[in-house]
């Protein structure tokens, strides 16, 4: 007995340490396991730790979108951008695509497909704000290279193409395969962000879309689902929830911003007489409106204009995907960061960075807006959507916000909320439930009861019958507008207009404009 009890002791750390090993085991085999996943399983990947999101930026070729490409490819621990798609909206298309090109170029990343939607731009910005483009292109920063240099970097495909093939696995470099190596190495910044060129591994991926919806919405529309499921957020700088637009367009009342604006679209007697006569393809209605759309309406023959026509807005169709999430960059937030002159002096002290003194000479381009446009400022649009992609604490976020888009009439573009502000029902506490769903827009809210949200999958917020309806209102309404200025007979003010299916959106609502100076100041210190 002596000789067991002392000799059991020596045995217990043996049965322990097996114990151990079997448990360790066991871990580490869930860890391989989970690591192993099926790339299919969006939410296993999106857990994943210290895993840099995949991104599309989907840019319509503005001032500021540049500055915002330098801003996501400073951070490439964050970040990886995989593909940018350009939309003829708020630029010269060409033009974009040679200062994007050459952005990447200089910068080493070179390896990032680039292409131009062949998506016509539905909603003409103003030509000075898509001429400015230029004073970007010929930076002589960006421009020790020849046309010849970028040519093998231009893409065939189209924009929206582009978007569809990195968002279902498909896109293959220009060589047949993928670039498995990634940055071409050109003696520039070696802290850029390098392309790890896996992005056909099911990985969800990041649209950041700063200009219209159009791509998004063409790439849903014809893929549905498949196209869906692999995205993991848009991230959108548009609209205007429970602030005014900035939209100043004849037969618009101003309550759109411009990436969600539609065009109001001259459509001539012989194809105004197709669409009275042949509804029955409600597709090929939606694709005519869309090609219909132009950037330079002024100089167009004199048309037959009939009224306010939409693609139904891109928008519209992008709302109707309820399972594709989507975090709004409003009006509301960006009103709080305009691009100063004291912000651009603060890029001096930064000037022996690269990335730096590139921001801040592009950003340099519109400084004289505090003259030229005093109660219009520029503000950082594009720029903020960016930041909150890469630093998700640095704005302050309202979830669910239950809203709709006006795709017709005056008000086409406009995206409603419906419940006030929380500053609104905070005030109004005292006057009912705080937070209670009251229509924010009664007017267009009116007759509108009995409508449901779109359903996944849907082509769009518009029917055949619908659109077959909307058609006899607008066409009415452009009679009638040629004879009454502008009001139908017995139009009162605050009319139903049409409008999409409402859905739950994530809507950025406050950011403080010197932590978000600081964020950009400091990330583009490369």
């Amino acid at each position: 007995m002596a000789s067991a009890a002392v000799g059991m002791p020596s045995r217990l750390p043996t049965a322990a340490a097996a114990f151990l090993l079997a448990v360790t085991c066991l871990l580490l085999l869930g860890v391989a396991s989970a690591d192993t996943a099926s790339p299919s399983d969006a939410s296993d990947i999106k857990a994943r730790p210290n895993r840099p999101r995949k991104v599309i930026f989907d840019h319509d070729g503005g001032i500021d979108d540049y500055v915002t490409l330098l801003l996501l490819l400073s951070c490439p621990e964050r970040v990886r951008v995989i593909g940018i798609t350009i939309l003829d909206a708020d630029c010269r298309a060409e033009l974009a695509w040679n200062t994007t090109l050459k952005l990447l170029h200089t910068l080493g990343h070179e390896h990032v497909p680039v292409a131009v939607s062949s998506l016509p731009a539905v909603n003409p910005f103003p030509d000075p704000w898509r001429n400015s483009v230029l004073s970007v292109d010929v930076l002589p920063h960006i421009n020790d290279l020849t046309q010849e240099d970028l040519a093998p970097l231009r893409l065939s495909v189209p924009g929206q193409e582009l978007m569809a093939q990195l968002l279902l696995g498909t896109f293959q470099s220009a060589s047949g395969s993928r670039d498995k190596s990634g940055s071409r190495s050109n003696g520039t910044d070696g802290g850029a962000a390098a392309v790890a060129d896996d992005d056909d591994d099911g990985e969800p991926i990041t649209v950041v879309a700063t200009g219209p919806l159009s791509n998004v919405a063409h790439v849903l529309r014809k893929h549905g689902r498949a196209a869906a499921d692999r995205i993991r957020e848009v991230w959108w700088m548009g609209g205007a929830v429970w602030v005014g637009g900035n939209v100043a367009f004849p037969g618009h009342d101003g309550s759109a911003e411009w990436n969600a604006f539609c065009l109001a679209t001259p459509i001539q007697a012989s194809r105004l007489h197709w669409l009275q006569e042949g509804l029955a393809d409600a597709s090929h209605e939606r694709h005519l409106l869309w090609t219909s759309g132009t950037c330079h309406l002024h100089r167009r023959r004199p048309t037959l204009v009939v009224g306010l026509l939409s693609d139904p807005a891109a928008v519209g169709e992008v709302w109707g995907w309820p399972s594709v999430p989507l975090v709004v960059v409003p009006l509301d937030a960006t009103n709080a960061v305009p691009v100063t002159p004291d912000l651009i002096y603060r890029f001096g002290r930064q000037s022996r960075y690269r990335y730096s003194v590139l921001a801040g000479t592009v950003w340099s381009r519109v400084v004289t807006w505090v003259y030229d446009r005093p109660d219009e400022p520029y503000y950082a649009w594009d720029t903020l959507t960016a930041a909150c992609v890469l630093q998700p604490d640095l704005c302050d976020k309202l979830y669910d916000v239950q809203s709709y888009v006006v795709v017709a009439g005056a008000s086409q573009g406009r995206t409603v909320p419906l419940a006030p502000s929380p500053e609104a029902a905070a005030a109004a506490a005292g006057g009912g439930e705080k937070g209670s769903c009251v229509a924010a827009a009664p007017d267009v809210e009116t007759g509108m009861a009995g409508r449901t949200g779109v359903k996944d999958g849907e082509e769009g917020v518009q029917s055949a019958v619908e659109a077959a309806r909307m058609l006899a209102e607008v066409t009415g309404a452009g009679a009638a507008e040629a004879t009454t200025g502008g009001q139908r007979p017995g139009q009162q003010q605050g009319e139903q207009q049409q409008r999409s299916g409402s859905r739950g959106v994530t809507v950025v609502r406050h950011v403080d404009a010197e932590d978000f100076y600081t964020f950009v100041l400091n990330a583009l210190r490369l």
